[in-house]
């Protein structure tokens, strides 16, 4: 993570009618470093925006600081993205528009935006690559992307119904194969590392048993 250096001097400083002790600026400094906004710092320690904006301004922090917000968002994105959350989700859970989530994915992860600037020959690649059964790993090796584009392409798209659909298929094609050679559901579930509760439930909804010949 980018620090923020403190190159503040050991007296107190007196601005705008605040003044602001050598612990409470460690403090603000510590948070800043961490990812903290303006301001929750303002909220959390009860001192104006004005003032911490003022102090940052006065170090030539600004840039530095918005530097390292972002960076923090950026990871905060990431582990969204991992999730399943798709742009908008992910815009309304931290509380900023779209257009900086994107932003800031294109800025510090542009791999991220390889399928939008490609949609043409990409979308008809992805939808192929779904209805085959394929995983998400498997699609961003053939793309030669991440695997947290793959996913967020298949939320734009409205893919996601159909990719778990064949995914589960795909689950069900092994549990017909097993349950031919005699597997019992106990034994299928430890198998494939599962609930019995899972694999029962999907030899229901594929209509297994009376597919066993």
């Amino acid at each position: 993570m980018f620090f923020v250096q403190n190159n503040i001097n050991s007296n107190n400083i007196s601005f705008k009618g605040a003044r602001l002790t050598n612990e409470m600026r460690t403090m603000i400094f510590d948070r800043i470093n961490s990812g903290y906004a303006v301001s929750e710092i303002s909220k959390e320690m009860n001192i104006p925006k004005s003032t911490i904006r003022f102090q940052l301004k006065k170090e030539n922090m600004t840039d530095s600081v918005k530097l390292t917000q972002q960076q923090v968002r950026h990871k905060k994105i990431l582990e969204l993205l991992n999730k399943g959350e798709d742009m908008k989700d992910i815009a309304k859970i931290l509380g900023v528009s779209a257009a900086t989530v994107r932003r800031i994915v294109a800025e510090f992860s542009p791999e991220l935006n390889v399928l939008e600037s490609k949609k043409t020959g990409l979308a008809d690649r992805v939808k192929n690559f779904v209805k085959e059964g394929y995983t998400i790993e498997q699609m961003a090796k053939e793309l030669g992307c991440s695997n947290y584009t793959v996913n967020d392409y298949i939320q734009q798209n409205k893919l996601r119904a159909e990719y778990k659909l064949q995914q589960r298929k795909k689950e069900a094609d092994v549990i017909l194969s097993m349950l031919r050679n005699g597997a019992t559901i106990k034994k299928i579930a430890q198998e494939l590392g599962s609930s019995a509760t899972r694999i029962s439930r999907l030899i229901q909804q594929f209509d297994l048993f009376n597919l066993i010949v």
